[in-house]
């Protein structure tokens, strides 16, 4: 029953908003030029009005300020993506997937401006995730000592994820439409599927622990991953705390111990780190500039301009080593010690801790060039690697914060970002975001169903995935009826 109500309020505000801005010509709103001197009665939408100057022939249609087009569409625009980000929120992601097809059908956005719009909001959701997520724990009584994030994934993954935002964001500048449309249709449907079927063997384990007496089915304990022979000769204490142990063994008791006391720590370095990261992308990025607002006077398209986007993937590499040494020192050390592992450890053994950095770059390519945060992509890895679904959302969560506000610079050092939109977009998903973890933190806590993350991903991934079909189709539409070019944009333009 309660599926039901979600999904029929989703529906009911989803229609609402759309009759509340209705216009006979909804769906050409995205014609950018004025097809005679009748301006501004030649937009074909009331969201859109005529720029320019009609003695120098520059005349343009684009959207309006805040308020000064059909109010009942900003409102709507508003109401609906509350709810929908409160439940991108619950399934730790951004919701780009759901805002940017919101943007074009209520708010008539093209895409040129909906994907910064989106990735505005996917920052002001990671920050609350981040500020009500960073001081919790495990859910695994076992190690409940441990910080909610897998700080060690996000060092693993988050350099490549940034490098990734960076190709993303100049594709995005210079692509059109169709293509990028056309990509988030297939990864999300690819997403989507994966992520309905994780969650169907998620809440089949809980099933079975519930037959069994257990609250939570996600929470197991794994035989540790140190499988070294035990050597018969080797010297036993014979008094103390620990005597008839081993000398081995009280030596590796003493690593643990060490590892133990580290892991309850709160997790500074860390943070410092990514956070570090991410300042020396975001100082690169405004050398870099683009349309004439390089703090060093770069100007875009030359070869100093090519140097920084150069330098940035260098200085992300250099990043990405770095957290290779720590992880595995990390890994090692606990390999060698007595630590016991637990369901959703992350095994970063062999070649998983090369490996897993490609997954990065390709979520954090798809984060800058479809405006998704890189939530939708990422959840759902984190899922299939093992990860259990709490750890995975709060670690999806802290990953979003940076590879959203990479893209989000981005856009800001382009011009791509409208301010009066853009605010109210921000505060708006900062209250839909904290509402979606009370919420959803209540009813776990209540539950023990840690699987509704999953299906509320799924569910978010699914909905955005038809939604971005159809708004699709009426853009490609439209602009071919406008005879509008369907190749690429110059960048610097």
């Amino acid at each position: 029953m309660l599926k039901v109500a979600i999904i029929t309020l989703m529906a009911f505000l989803l229609l609402a908003a759309i009759c509340a801005g209705a216009n006979p010509c909804d769906g050409q709103g995205q014609d950018f030029e004025c097809v005679s001197d009748g301006c501004p009665d030649d937009c074909d939408s009331d969201m859109f009005e005529c720029t320019g100057s009609l003695a120098n022939d520059d005349l343009d249609c684009d959207h309006v300020d805040l308020g000064e087009g059909n109010v009942g569409r900003d409102v709507g625009v508003v109401l609906v993506l509350f709810v929908f980000l409160a439940l991108a929120s619950a399934g730790g992601i951004g919701g780009g997937g759901i805002i940017i097809p919101m943007l074009f059908v209520i708010g008539d956005f093209p895409s040129y401006y909906a994907v910064p719009l989106s990735v505005t909001s996917i920052v002001a959701g990671s920050i609350v995730r981040f500020l009500m997520q960073v001081t919790r724990h495990h859910p695994n009584p076992a190690v409940s000592h441990r910080p909610l994030i897998n700080f060690q994934m996000v060092v693993i993954l988050l350099p490549m994820a940034l490098a990734g935002t960076v190709i993303g964001v100049l594709l995005n500048s210079i692509s059109p439409s169709w293509l990028i449309i056309a990509i988030i249709f297939i990864v999300l449907s690819y997403t989507s599927v994966k992520t309905l079927k994780k969650g169907r063997a998620l809440r089949k384990k809980e099933l079975e622990a519930a037959n069994s007496g257990s609250k939570d089915g996600s929470i197991v304990e794994l035989v540790d991953l140190d499988c070294t022979a035990d050597d018969d000769k080797e010297p036993v204490h014979t008094a103390g705390p620990q005597a008839g142990l081993r000398l081995d063994d009280v030596l590796k008791n003493e690593k643990t111990n060490d590892i133990l006391a580290k892991e309850a720590k709160f997790p500074w370095f860390y943070i410092v780190l990514t956070f570090s990261e991410l300042a020396g992308l975001v100082l690169l990025n405004l050398i870099k500039g683009g349309r004439g607002n390089s703090i060093a006077g770069v100007d875009c398209g030359t070869g100093e301009y090519w140097g920084v986007v150069a330098s940035s993937f260098i200085y992300l590499i250099l990043c990405s080593v770095l957290g290779y040494f720590i992880v595995k020192k990390d890994f090692d050390a606990k390999t060698d010690s007595n630590y016991r592992f637990v369901e959703g450890d992350i095994d970063f053994s062999g070649n998983n801790i090369i490996k897993y950095p490609l997954f990065a770059i390709v979520a954090g390519f798809l984060a800058g060039f479809l405006g998704i945060g890189g939530g939708m992509v990422l959840g759902p890895l984190l899922l299939q690697l093992g990860m259990i679904p709490m750890v995975s959302s709060a670690t999806t969560s802290y990953m979003t914060l940076f590879t959203s506000t990479s893209s989000f610079m981005q856009f800001l050092v382009l011009d791509r970002v409208p301010f009066d939109y853009g605010a109210v977009l921000f505060g708006m998903a900062l209250v839909a975001s904290a509402v979606g973890q009370v919420v959803l933190n209540s009813y776990i806590r209540r539950t023990g169903k840690n699987s509704i993350i999953a299906f509320i991903l799924a569910g978010i991934i699914s909905l955005a995935t038809v939604l971005l079909v159809v708004t699709g189709g009426i853009s490609i539409a439209d602009d071919a009826r406008a005879g509008k070019s369907f190749g690429f944009r110059p960048l610097c333009d």
